[in-house]
């Protein structure tokens, strides 16, 4: 298979075949039988292949593996998926290694934790329901509905600003800022259970039940057009996401409390690290993935072949400077696996910071205990990304993860912008001094 970076050339991945073709390439697989034994009622006419080599090796071994090892391989996914939920020696020896040994977990977590992500992945959005009525309020909705505005309105002016873009693909860009489809905390229309039963006989049984459901529902789209008012997450989840085939963010109830959002505290606070965390979103669709996706979510190249290369130039000071970060031991952040959330986080912050300085209709902003509104935006931005990690599982995330460990997503972005500097008189000597000609200027 391609490994974590190759994974992240959308290119490589997009490669479309009819399903007559795929069946004669790969003749061991019997895809023609397997389409239907998975639920479809006919085989698809054409197929996207993620991953070519992999197709091509699981061909092969169709043939140099035996059967029973099939069997017994096939036996052993189905109780590491099940793990979590079986007998408490299975849950023990999963969590030894998965927690203990790769992330260095010293004890388990309290049934009720483990119970509550049970149920949300189980009924995320009946959960969800009942979240957002009791801790989720139409004032906190309006706000952070007001703050994306703000973002998207700074976002168009920084687009028209970009000295390194040609005017045709700034239109291009604008169109795409514009058709973006926003979801705030909660679908308006909630997932229906109703096919769904939950039994009292065992604990395993409802998780495949889930499982089950879940499969039925995905099988049912099948052919059918894309429902663009599905949610990727459940109303109670503490995350966010840009999702470039849809053209949409979405932030989910659970995101939008402390300490990354009060609706009663100062703008500078909620912009500091809620409206990065907006225009961290937003950025995703014009980093090095998401901008090889158009307005309506299409994958089309929309650049000129000019404005494509400067910005390459651009975002290889930021792969530079992350590369030069290290985490743990010897171990070095990775500055092109996690280039797109780099990208993403210089962006974000950066067009936060000018959607706060336009809440402020052109007033001073107000000093708080000895800070100004500019130094608490950044304090607040520091702070959201405070975390403690093992150096188990600090290794593991600059392995496997697409995101820079929280202290450098913390200071990096900072270093890049002369608007920190200005708010905290940073200069040459300071430990967050970066001369002007290796500062990444992006969006």
């Amino acid at each position: 298979m391609m490994n974590r970076l190759e994974q992240r050339d959308i290119e490589k991945q997009y490669n479309k075949f009819k399903t007559a073709d795929l069946i004669k390439k790969y003749p061991n697989l019997n895809l023609g039988q397997y389409f239907l034994l998975v639920g479809l009622k006919a085989a698809p006419k054409e197929v996207i292949v993620n991953q070519p080599d992999f197709m091509e090796n699981i061909n092969g071994m169709m043939k140099t593996v035996s059967l029973n090892d099939w069997k017994i391989y096939l036996k052993y996914c189905v109780m590491h998926e099940s793990a979590g939920y079986l007998t408490n020696d299975l849950v023990q020896e999963n969590f030894n290694f998965y927690a203990k040994t790769l992330n260095g977990v010293k004890a388990r977590k309290p049934r009720y934790k483990t119970s509550m992500t049970a149920v949300d992945y189980a009924l995320g959005e009946a959960l969800g329901q009942i979240f957002v009525e009791r801790h989720f309020s139409a004032d906190a909705k309006k706000k952070v509905n007001d703050m994306v505005d703000n973002l998207m309105a700074s976002f168009k002016e920084r687009i028209a600003t970009r000295d390194w873009m040609s005017d045709t693909t700034k239109k291009a860009a604008q169109d795409k800022l514009a058709k973006i489809t926003r979801k705030l905390a909660y679908p308006d229309k909630f997932k229906d259970y109703t096919a769904l039963t939950i039994k009292n006989d065992a604990y395993v049984l409802n998780h495949f039940r889930v499982n089950k459901f879940n499969y039925k529902r995905m099988l049912a789209d099948a052919g059918k057009p894309v429902d663009k008012t599905r949610w990727g997450m459940t109303p109670p989840t503490v995350n966010a996401y840009y999702n470039p085939t849809a053209n949409e963010i979405a932030f989910p109830a659970g995101i939008m409390q402390v300490p990354f959002f009060d609706p009663n505290a100062d703008d500078a606070f909620n912009y500091g690290i809620m409206g990065s965390i907006i225009g961290h979103e937003l950025t995703h669709g014009f980093d090095d993935q998401g901008s090889q996706f158009d307005a309506v979510g299409n994958f089309s190249d929309w650049w000129t072949a000019t404005d494509k290369k400067n910005f390459s130039a651009k975002t290889k000071l930021l792969v530079d400077q992350f590369n030069s970060y290290l985490a743990v031991d010897s171990t070095y952040v990775n500055g092109e696996l996690t280039l797109g959330e780099n990208i993403a986080d210089l962006g974000g912050l950066t067009m936060a910071y000018y959607a706060y300085k336009k809440s402020l209709n052109g007033q001073k902003s107000p000093v708080i205990d000895g800070f100004t509104g500019e130094q608490r935006f950044f304090l607040a931005w520091a702070q959201g990304w405070k975390i403690l990690m093992r150096p188990q599982a600090l290794k593991q995330l600059v392995a496997t993860n697409p995101h820079s460990p929280g202290n450098f997503r913390a200071n990096g972005p900072l270093t890049n912008l002369v608007e920190f500097y200005e708010a905290f008189g940073v200069k040459e000597g300071d430990k967050m001094f970066r001369k002007k000609e290796v500062r990444a200027d992006i969006w």
